[in-house]
Formats: structure tokens, C-alpha cells, sequence
């Protein structure tokens, strides 16, 4: 089993060779310090939760994550003691290629997140019984950090699984975690952009509406980034979609789109490998994560070609802690709590 000790060293290893790019040594650092963590290799963790969550309706993935109920299977409790272990191993995934396993981990994680989350949160109102008065509680701002980061990895997957729909409720939901990441933002942009061009190769008219918030993002981030040369040409390519789209063909799948974008976003130089529409893979600067985290944050992030694909970092939202508004009943423990080596 190995000494838990070991754990958080090990998970940092693994995350420095994730960003390295050298995935085989990311993931026996990550697979060790899982087994010094639990007892467990991670294959047992992934096959432990792909059962149950494989079936899962992305359309209600957060409502599962946010709930209070608590596992009884032995495997599945260990795996969730390290959420940001948890991410890791989802960026990992999503550079893979591994997309199901990328979104198994990613889920695990924001789960993990939230049943912490909501232990710390009863902790302190139980030594602390005059903070509930007013019925509302502190966010930190390393809670929304994570919550933002996971839930922006989460959308990312689903949206290059071609659920854009769910893609965008994660997206959106990670936006007011963090809404001052304009990665985030471009995030949520680009699968508007990506869904919009789906309904319109489907004869839909409300692809329209789409585009025009796609394009509204857009100017947005470039307000905050003047001449972001990805989200230039993004928007470019919007405007040209919208000006023009009485003499466009028929989309028939992703794959056409990918021609259609690949080739404008090729020069871009912030990544070697293009997302399935083109969209180059980078790494970004941001705050450091709070102290004590396992490894830094890192936003896997438009890809395709993922074996050699980077993930890119969220950074943290607002420094004051912010206040949300309490269920009265027993149900409040449906937001949980995260803790830390």
C-alpha cells in the first residue's frame, strides 16, 4: 500500500511531467500516489465509477454532483479523499484521447469537491453555531477556484463529445465560479459557435441566436484581450458564418467543420496539435493555486490530437469570499466541501 505520506509528493510529480507533456511518467506518478492515497490503482478507481456513470444523462451531471449522497462502495470512497488527484487524472484522460474517462474523472472530482466541501461547511457551523445567522454561508474563494476549473474541464469534454448542450450548462455554471477567466469565456464562446454551425447543418433557424451570442462573446473577450489572436479569428470566422450564410453548404457532421476552421487557425502558435474544428491547443498563465492543493490548476482545453495536447490553467475568481444563499432544511448539504493535503 505504500506510505500516504508519499501521496502529495507523488500527485505533484505527476502533475510537473503533465505539463511536460511526458503522459506515461504523469501517470505512474498519479497511479502511485493513488495506491499510497487508498490502496487502490486507478484502473480500480475508473472501473469502480464507469458502471454508474457512464449511464449518467449529461444533462443532469451537476444536480448529481451537487447531491449529498454518499457512496458505500470501498473503492469509490478512497478514490474521492483527492479531487484534484482526480482532475489531474481527467486532464491526463483528455490528452489521451480517453474522453469517457476524461468525463468519468472529471464528474468524480466535482463530486468529490462538493461532499468536501459540505463536511468543512458543518464543521464550522457546528463550532461556530452564530455564523448561521441570516441563513447564508461563505464560499471561499479556493472553493470556486476548483469549482470553476472542474467544471470548465467537465464542459470541455462533453463538448468534444458532441454534447453541447451540457457542454454549455458546465461552461456557463464555471463562469460564475470564475467570471473573470477568459478562458472560461472562450470556452463557452467557441461551443456556441460549434452548436450553432451543428443546428444550422440540421436546417434549424434558431442557429442564429447561437452565433449572435458566440459573436457577442467574442467582442467581450476581446474587449479584455485586445487582439487575442484565437479569439480574432473565431470571431472572424463568426462574422463570415453570419454575413454569409445564405451561400454556405450544409454541414454534415463535425468533420466538415473542422475543414472549414482548420486551416484560418493553423498559424495561431500556441500549441502543435488542432481541436476537432481547429482550435489550437495552449497553456496560459494564472495565479498560483491556493496553498496546499496537490498539484497546480490546469484546464484541459481544446484538443484533438490529445496525445500531445496541453491543459491550460483557471484562475482564481474574486479575492473576497462570496456569499450564496442557504436551504433551510436538511437538504443543505447538497454544496460540499474540499479538503487538502
Amino acid at each position: 500500500r505504500g506510505s500516504q505520506l508519499a501521496h502529495a509528493p507523488l500527485a505533484s510529480l505527476g502533475s510537473v511531467y503533465l505539463r511536460m507533456g511526458d503522459l506515461g511518467m504523469a501517470e505512474s506518478c498519479f497511479d502511485a500516489s493513488a495506491r499510497c492515497l487508498s490502496g487502490y490503482r486507478l484502473e480500480q478507481w475508473l472501473a469502480s465509477w464507469k458502471p454508474l456513470l457512464d449511464p449518467l444523462d449529461n444533462a443532469i451531471i451537476l444536480d448529481w454532483c451537487m447531491s449529498i449522497q454518499h457512496c458505500d462502495n470501498p473503492i469509490q470512497q478512497s478514490s474521492m479523499a483527492d479531487p484534484q488527484l482526480l482532475n489531474d487524472m481527467g486532464v491526463l484522460c483528455y490528452n489521451k484521447n480517453q474522453l469517457d474517462s476524461a468525463r468519468v474523472f472529471f464528474i468524480v472530482a466535482l463530486k468529490a469537491l462538493n461532499l468536501s466541501f459540505n463536511m468543512q461547511h458543518k464543521l464550522h457551523s457546528a463550532f461556530n453555531p452564530g455564523s448561521q445567522k441570516g441563513g447564508r454561508r461563505i464560499v471561499s474563494p479556493e472553493f470556486q477556484a476548483f469549482s470553476a476549473l472542474y467544471k470548465a474541464n467537465l464542459g470541455n469534454t462533453l463538448r468534444r463529445l458532441g454534447s453541447y448542450d451540457s457542454a454549455l450548462v458546465c461552461l456557463q455554471a464555471a463562469a460564475l465560479n470564475a467570471p473573470s477567466s477568459m478562458d472560461i469565456l472562450l470556452s463557452e464562446a467557441f461551443a456556441l459557435h460549434l452548436r450553432a454551425m451543428q443546428l444550422y447543418s440540421r436546417s434549424d433557424p434558431t442557429f442564429e441566436a447561437d452565433l449572435d451570442r458566440a459573436i457577442d462573446t467574442y467582442h467581450r473577450i476581446l474587449s479584455t484581450l485586445p487582439g487575442d489572436p484565437v479569439t480574432t479569428d473565431l470571431l472572424t470566422l463568426a462574422l463570415e458564418l453570419s454575413a454569409n450564410i445564405q451561400n454556405l453548404p450544409l454541414f454534415t457532421d463535425d468533420l466538415d467543420i473542422a475543414k472549414e476552421l482548420e486551416e484560418p487557425l493553423g498559424a495561431f502558435g500556441l500549441g502543435d496539435y488542432d481541436d476537432e474544428a481547429g482550435l489550437q491547443a495552449g497553456r496560459y498563465a494564472y495565479d498560483s493555486p491556493p496553498s496546499g492543493a496537490v498539484s497546480d490548476l490546469s484546464l484541459a482545453q481544446h484538443s484533438d490530437n490529445a496525445a500531445s495536447e496541453q491543459a491550460s490553467g483557471v484562475e482564481n475568481s474574486d479575492d473576497e469570499a462570496m456569499e450564496i444563499e442557504e436551504d433551510t432544511d436538511d437538504n443543505s448539504g447538497s454544496e460540499s466541501d474540499m479538503a487538502m493535503d
